[in-house]
């Protein structure tokens, strides 16, 4: 399993990245034929991304939100 977490928006070259990390590993010789898959974790995605992901069975894409709650003390 490869994560790729990104601190904002996901855009192509960021997916990119991910299926690279997940084709290395896959070659490698230490994998033992294991299927490889990915997450892509991001605040928002492209449009492009998220069309992109749908034609890839081995890729989730993930969103985060970040919440603060400030407290008076």
């Amino acid at each position: 399993m490869v994560i790729e977490l990104k601190a904002a928006t996901a855009k192509d070259k960021d997916l990119g990245q991910l299926l690279g990390y997940m084709g290395c590993l896959s070659s490698s010789e230490r994998n033992g034929g294991s299927v490889v898959r990915g997450i892509l974790v991001a605040s928002s995605f492209d449009s492009r991304v998220v069309y992109a992901a749908k034609g890839l069975a081995l890729i989730k894409l993930v969103k985060y939100e970040l919440l603060f709650d400030f407290k008076k003390i």
